[in-house]
Protein backbone atom coordinates (compact mmCIF):
# COMPACT_ATOMS: atom_id res chain seq x y z
CA UNK A 1 0.00 0.00 0.00
CA UNK A 2 1.62 3.39 -0.71
CA UNK A 3 2.65 6.42 1.82
CA UNK A 4 0.86 8.66 0.22
CA UNK A 5 -2.13 8.39 -2.04
CA UNK A 6 -2.02 9.07 -5.86
CA UNK A 7 -4.41 11.67 -6.08
CA UNK A 8 -4.38 11.80 -10.10
CA UNK A 9 -5.09 8.33 -10.18
CA UNK A 10 -8.41 8.77 -8.39
CA UNK A 11 -9.51 11.28 -10.15
CA UNK A 12 -8.73 9.39 -13.35
CA UNK A 13 -11.19 6.92 -11.61
CA UNK A 14 -13.63 9.10 -10.45
CA UNK A 15 -13.96 10.70 -14.28
CA UNK A 16 -14.57 6.94 -15.19
CA UNK A 17 -17.51 6.45 -12.87
CA UNK A 18 -18.90 9.95 -14.83
CA UNK A 19 -19.05 8.63 -17.86
CA UNK A 20 -20.72 5.44 -17.35
CA UNK A 21 -24.18 5.43 -18.92
CA UNK A 22 -27.23 6.66 -16.98
CA UNK A 23 -29.50 4.07 -16.02
CA UNK A 24 -33.22 4.62 -15.83
CA UNK A 25 -35.66 3.68 -12.91
CA UNK A 26 -39.10 3.11 -12.57
CA UNK A 27 -39.68 6.93 -11.61
CA UNK A 28 -37.13 8.55 -14.00
CA UNK A 29 -36.22 11.18 -14.86
CA UNK A 30 -36.66 11.94 -10.78
CA UNK A 31 -34.31 8.93 -9.58
CA UNK A 32 -31.83 7.64 -12.26
CA UNK A 33 -28.86 4.97 -10.93
CA UNK A 34 -25.42 6.30 -11.89
CA UNK A 35 -22.33 6.47 -9.28
CA UNK A 36 -22.59 10.34 -9.49
CA UNK A 37 -26.23 11.54 -10.44
CA UNK A 38 -28.53 10.52 -8.66
CA UNK A 39 -31.20 12.61 -10.31
CA UNK A 40 -31.69 13.38 -14.36
CA UNK A 41 -32.89 16.91 -13.38
CA UNK A 42 -30.53 19.35 -12.51
CA UNK A 43 -29.26 22.65 -12.85
CA UNK A 44 -26.57 23.54 -16.18
CA UNK A 45 -25.55 26.93 -17.02
CA UNK A 46 -26.15 27.94 -20.83
CA UNK A 47 -25.81 31.07 -22.27
CA UNK A 48 -24.62 32.39 -19.11
CA UNK A 49 -27.68 31.46 -17.07
CA UNK A 50 -28.47 29.13 -14.90
CA UNK A 51 -30.90 26.66 -15.91
CA UNK A 52 -33.18 23.46 -15.06
CA UNK A 53 -32.51 20.50 -17.67
CA UNK A 54 -33.50 16.91 -17.96
CA UNK A 55 -30.28 15.31 -19.10
CA UNK A 56 -31.74 12.28 -20.23
CA UNK A 57 -33.42 13.82 -23.02
CA UNK A 58 -30.78 16.52 -24.65
CA UNK A 59 -27.52 14.87 -25.13
CA UNK A 60 -25.61 18.62 -24.94
CA UNK A 61 -26.99 19.14 -21.87
CA UNK A 62 -26.00 16.07 -20.34
CA UNK A 63 -22.50 16.90 -21.40
CA UNK A 64 -22.69 20.62 -19.48
CA UNK A 65 -23.58 18.57 -16.52
CA UNK A 66 -21.05 15.89 -17.10
CA UNK A 67 -18.21 19.16 -17.44
CA UNK A 68 -19.62 20.54 -14.15
CA UNK A 69 -19.06 17.32 -12.98
CA UNK A 70 -15.48 17.08 -14.38
CA UNK A 71 -14.31 20.42 -12.91
CA UNK A 72 -15.51 19.56 -9.44
CA UNK A 73 -13.20 16.61 -9.65
CA UNK A 74 -10.55 18.97 -11.15
CA UNK A 75 -10.62 21.04 -8.53
CA UNK A 76 -10.57 18.66 -5.55
CA UNK A 77 -7.17 18.78 -3.16
CA UNK A 78 -7.52 15.44 -0.95
CA UNK A 79 -8.96 11.90 -2.10
CA UNK A 80 -11.68 12.81 0.25
CA UNK A 81 -12.80 15.78 -1.65
CA UNK A 82 -12.84 13.09 -4.95
CA UNK A 83 -14.69 10.22 -3.16
CA UNK A 84 -17.62 12.95 -1.74
CA UNK A 85 -18.75 13.69 -5.33
CA UNK A 86 -19.78 9.73 -5.24
CA UNK A 87 -22.93 8.95 -4.48
CA UNK A 88 -23.51 6.94 -1.28
CA UNK A 89 -24.47 4.05 -2.31
CA UNK A 90 -21.51 3.61 -4.84
CA UNK A 91 -18.92 4.69 -2.74
CA UNK A 92 -17.75 1.24 -1.74
CA UNK A 93 -17.68 0.47 -5.46
CA UNK A 94 -15.86 2.94 -5.65
CA UNK A 95 -13.36 2.37 -2.99
CA UNK A 96 -12.88 -1.20 -5.16
CA UNK A 97 -11.27 0.40 -7.83
CA UNK A 98 -9.05 2.75 -6.10
CA UNK A 99 -7.56 0.88 -3.22
CA UNK A 100 -4.57 0.40 -4.95
CA UNK A 101 -3.88 3.77 -5.51
CA UNK A 102 -4.65 4.88 -1.44
CA UNK A 103 -2.79 5.01 1.62
CA UNK A 104 -3.43 2.97 4.47
CA UNK A 105 -4.73 6.00 5.92
CA UNK A 106 -6.47 7.07 3.84
CA UNK A 107 -8.36 4.02 2.64
CA UNK A 108 -9.04 3.83 6.69
CA UNK A 109 -10.83 6.95 6.57
CA UNK A 110 -12.62 6.57 3.27
CA UNK A 111 -14.01 2.61 4.24
CA UNK A 112 -15.34 4.02 7.69
CA UNK A 113 -17.24 6.68 6.11
CA UNK A 114 -18.45 4.11 2.79
CA UNK A 115 -19.70 1.57 6.03
CA UNK A 116 -21.33 3.29 7.96
CA UNK A 117 -23.31 5.59 5.84
CA UNK A 118 -24.64 2.90 3.39
CA UNK A 119 -28.03 1.41 3.88
CA UNK A 120 -26.81 -2.24 3.02
CA UNK A 121 -23.20 -2.61 2.55
CA UNK A 122 -23.59 -6.28 3.62
CA UNK A 123 -24.88 -7.24 -0.07
CA UNK A 124 -23.01 -4.37 -2.16
CA UNK A 125 -23.91 -5.51 -5.83
CA UNK A 126 -20.28 -4.89 -6.68
CA UNK A 127 -18.22 -5.51 -3.08
CA UNK A 128 -18.96 -9.38 -2.01
CA UNK A 129 -18.85 -10.07 1.64
CA UNK A 130 -14.91 -11.49 0.68
CA UNK A 131 -13.66 -8.27 -1.06
CA UNK A 132 -14.93 -6.08 1.82
CA UNK A 133 -12.79 -8.60 4.24
CA UNK A 134 -10.15 -7.93 2.17
CA UNK A 135 -10.27 -3.76 2.31
CA UNK A 136 -11.08 -3.95 6.63
CA UNK A 137 -7.65 -6.30 6.58
CA UNK A 138 -6.02 -3.37 4.65
CA UNK A 139 -6.90 -0.77 7.31
CA UNK A 140 -5.13 0.91 9.99
CA UNK A 141 -7.44 0.12 13.23
CA UNK A 142 -6.61 3.40 14.79
CA UNK A 143 -7.61 5.98 11.73
CA UNK A 144 -10.77 3.24 10.75
CA UNK A 145 -12.37 3.95 13.95
CA UNK A 146 -12.93 7.00 16.12
CA UNK A 147 -10.94 6.83 19.46
CA UNK A 148 -13.67 6.15 21.59
CA UNK A 149 -14.40 2.76 19.15
CA UNK A 150 -11.23 2.23 19.17
CA UNK A 151 -10.80 2.37 22.86
CA UNK A 152 -13.93 -0.05 23.30
CA UNK A 153 -12.42 -2.36 20.21
CA UNK A 154 -9.23 -2.76 22.80
CA UNK A 155 -11.23 -3.45 25.46
CA UNK A 156 -13.16 -6.45 24.24
CA UNK A 157 -12.76 -10.14 26.00
CA UNK A 158 -10.69 -12.64 24.20
CA UNK A 159 -14.24 -14.48 23.38
CA UNK A 160 -17.56 -12.59 23.59
CA UNK A 161 -21.17 -13.29 22.19
CA UNK A 162 -22.85 -11.39 19.18
CA UNK A 163 -25.85 -11.22 17.39
CA UNK A 164 -26.80 -10.65 14.01
CA UNK A 165 -30.61 -10.11 12.68
CA UNK A 166 -31.14 -11.09 9.60
CA UNK A 167 -33.93 -9.41 8.01
CA UNK A 168 -36.05 -10.73 5.33
CA UNK A 169 -34.10 -11.19 2.29
CA UNK A 170 -30.94 -10.07 3.98
CA UNK A 171 -28.31 -12.34 4.21
CA UNK A 172 -27.36 -14.58 6.80
CA UNK A 173 -23.23 -14.12 6.32
CA UNK A 174 -22.89 -10.56 5.99
CA UNK A 175 -19.96 -8.90 8.29
CA UNK A 176 -22.55 -6.74 10.43
CA UNK A 177 -23.01 -7.85 13.72
CA UNK A 178 -23.82 -6.16 17.28
CA UNK A 179 -23.45 -7.06 20.69
CA UNK A 180 -26.60 -5.59 21.23
CA UNK A 181 -28.95 -8.29 21.75
CA UNK A 182 -32.36 -5.80 21.32
CA UNK A 183 -30.54 -4.31 18.29
CA UNK A 184 -30.52 -7.43 16.65
CA UNK A 185 -34.30 -7.75 17.11
CA UNK A 186 -35.20 -4.73 15.99
CA UNK A 187 -32.97 -5.25 12.36
CA UNK A 188 -34.75 -8.88 12.26
CA UNK A 189 -38.03 -7.68 12.10
CA UNK A 190 -37.74 -4.20 10.05
CA UNK A 191 -38.73 -5.65 6.90
CA UNK A 192 -41.55 -8.25 8.00
CA UNK A 193 -44.46 -8.60 5.35
CA UNK A 194 -46.57 -11.33 4.38
CA UNK A 195 -46.06 -14.04 6.55
CA UNK A 196 -42.34 -13.81 6.40
CA UNK A 197 -39.87 -12.80 9.14
CA UNK A 198 -36.85 -12.08 9.69
CA UNK A 199 -34.80 -14.08 13.06
CA UNK A 200 -31.82 -13.49 15.23
CA UNK A 201 -28.05 -15.15 14.96
CA UNK A 202 -26.05 -15.87 17.96
CA UNK A 203 -22.50 -16.61 17.73
CA UNK A 204 -19.06 -16.71 19.50
CA UNK A 205 -16.47 -14.47 18.27
CA UNK A 206 -13.00 -13.82 19.17
CA UNK A 207 -11.85 -10.19 19.29
CA UNK A 208 -8.17 -11.23 17.25
CA UNK A 209 -11.07 -11.63 14.11
CA UNK A 210 -12.28 -8.50 14.25
CA UNK A 211 -11.84 -6.36 11.60
CA UNK A 212 -13.70 -3.41 13.20
CA UNK A 213 -16.32 -1.73 16.10
CA UNK A 214 -18.17 1.25 15.29
CA UNK A 215 -20.84 2.83 17.32
CA UNK A 216 -21.56 5.54 15.29
CA UNK A 217 -25.28 5.15 14.84
CA UNK A 218 -25.47 3.56 17.96
CA UNK A 219 -25.32 -0.33 16.90
CA UNK A 220 -22.45 -1.63 18.44
CA UNK A 221 -21.29 -3.29 15.79
CA UNK A 222 -19.03 -5.79 15.29
CA UNK A 223 -17.30 -6.17 11.73
CA UNK A 224 -16.15 -9.95 11.65
CA UNK A 225 -16.36 -12.86 8.98
CA UNK A 226 -18.75 -15.24 10.04
CA UNK A 227 -15.60 -17.77 8.71
CA UNK A 228 -14.09 -16.15 12.28
CA UNK A 229 -17.06 -17.60 14.86
CA UNK A 230 -18.11 -20.68 16.21
CA UNK A 231 -21.07 -21.85 18.04
CA UNK A 232 -23.31 -20.42 15.54
CA UNK A 233 -27.38 -20.25 16.40
CA UNK A 234 -30.60 -18.53 15.55
CA UNK A 235 -32.31 -17.86 19.17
Amino acid sequence: MKNISNILAVKDTAKTFLYLDIEETPISPIVVQHPIFETGITMIKRNGKDVMVNIMENEQDLQYAREFQKKRIDKAVTVFDVYSVIRKSYKLTFLKYIQDYLSQDDMSMLLADAWVNSENPNQDANVSISMAVKLFKRCNKKVLMTAEDYNIYQSLPGDFKIYRGVAVGRNPKGLSWTMNKDKAEWFSNRFNRNGKVGYVQQAMANREHVLAYFNTRNEDEIVISTKSLHDIIVI
